[in-house]
């Protein structure tokens, strides 16, 4: 089932109408902040509700928890995918890695990945890989080229582009247990 995401206003009301049914008024400072990091998905932003009633509160630092629970459960379902993928796994990991650090342009992430790898890759290639990836709704494909369609998903790339471990792979950043 496919749902819409919604605006930045519906998010809003979503959440104050979904807060006031347990008994919570978060700051609208708060409700900016979680709208703004999940981008109207309403799954995530079920799930921070849901959260935050079991935590009794919603404050930064019970969002941040809230996020990185959020972020493991999203990297699972990336192994997932990718497990099924074993061979192309680290192709896969660098293209998400391009597009999130904002190559997002067919060049851009060719080049990104070519670098990466240092030699050439077909076009052919990189055109199973994006069409996967689209297809298994992990990124999009908009007029400014590909994105990472989770944001939670997106946020957990990111996390992982700015802790700069000193690891063999990114698969072993983004996905506990992988090197």
């Amino acid at each position: 089932m496919k749902t819409r995401k919604l605006t930045r206003d519906e998010s809003i009301d979503f959440l104050e109408k979904g807060f006031a049914q347990i008994g919570m008024k978060p700051e609208k400072s708060m409700l900016e902040e979680i709208v703004y990091t999940l981008d109207g998905v309403i799954g995530w932003l079920t799930y921070v509700g849901a959260e935050a009633k079991d935590a009794g509160r919603i404050d930064e630092k019970t969002l941040k928890k809230i996020l990185m629970k959020a972020v493991r459960l999203a990297t699972q379902e990336l192994e997932n995918f990718l497990k099924y993928r074993e061979e192309a796994r680290e192709r896969y990991l660098t293209v998400l890695e391009a597009i999130a650090s904002g190559n997002t342009r067919w060049s851009e992430i060719k080049e990104f990945l070519e670098r990466r790898e240092w030699k050439e890759i077909s076009t052919n290639v990189l055109a199973n890989i994006l069409r996967n990836l689209r297809d298994a709704n992990i990124i999009k494909k908009t007029r400014e080229g590909y994105r990472i369609a989770d944001p939670v998903l997106e946020l957990g790339v990111k996390q992982v582009l700015k802790s700069k471990k000193k690891s063999k792979s990114i698969a072993s950043r983004i996905l506990p247990g992988k090197a």
